[in-house]
């Protein structure tokens, strides 16, 4: 009986070996799938943390094009205010110097009239060219 008991002993004690070497190797198997998540976790944590560098690029990059639009705006605003405000302060003198022209071609044009009452070949000359 006590060899049965010593062989069932060393049976046993095989069997927990057996076992203890698969648990260790579940165990082994358990971390490095675990370490293979972690890695995987890491990588996601990597992607999400470009994917947010990206977003605030483009956010900055957002925030320089509407300043540029703003300040194309702005001078396009600019020029065409300038532009307005130059062709008032040109037109202003021109208008007045065509007045004063047009007075003074008034002028003229009555004194030759009054001089062709005189002189008929004037007066022939100016009904010729439709000034009378």
């Amino acid at each position: 009986m006590i060899r049965l008991e010593v062989r069932l002993e060393e049976g046993l004690k095989a069997t927990n070996q057996r076992i203890d070497a698969t648990n260790q190797r579940i165990d082994d198997a358990l971390k490095a799938v675990n370490q293979r998540f972690d890695s995987v976790n890491e990588r996601f944590d990597s992607v999400n943390q470009r994917f947010d560098s990206v977003n605030q690029r483009i956010d900055d990059l957002r925030g320089l094009i509407y300043v540029m639009i703003s300040v194309t705006v702005s001078g396009m605003l600019f020029i065409v205010g300038f532009a307005l405000w130059d062709r008032r302060t040109i037109l202003a003198p021109l208008a007045k110097t065509t007045k004063e022209l047009e007075a003074h071609t008034e002028k003229l044009t009555l004194a030759i009239k009054a001089k062709a009452e005189k002189d008929p070949e004037l007066k022939e000359a100016l009904k010729h060219a439709g000034l009378l």
